[in-house]
């Protein structure tokens, strides 16, 4: 959050993991030609933000992770 509201980026990354990369900010993107992501915001809250990224890609409640964790599972499972 900022001042102005919440924001959120969407990022669609190749499964890197076979190759030996261990963080995703290593993995490359699906669209080259965006590769700083699709910002979504400013929204009144992160549900909102989590509700107009639904509009675009299917989430699993399931499977949120934030960056860092993200990269712990990766190494995991290397």
């Amino acid at each position: 959050m900022n001042k102005t509201g919440y924001y959120g980026l969407l990022f669609e990354l190749f499964d890197d993991s076979g190759e030996g990369l261990e963080s995703i900010y290593d993995y490359s993107s699906v669209e080259p030609d965006n590769l700083s992501g699709i910002e979504f915001g400013p929204f009144e809250s992160f549900m909102n933000v989590l509700d107009a990224i639904r509009d675009v890609v299917k989430l699993d409640s399931n499977k949120y992770l934030i960056s860092g964790q993200l990269d712990e599972e990766i190494i995991k499972t290397n």
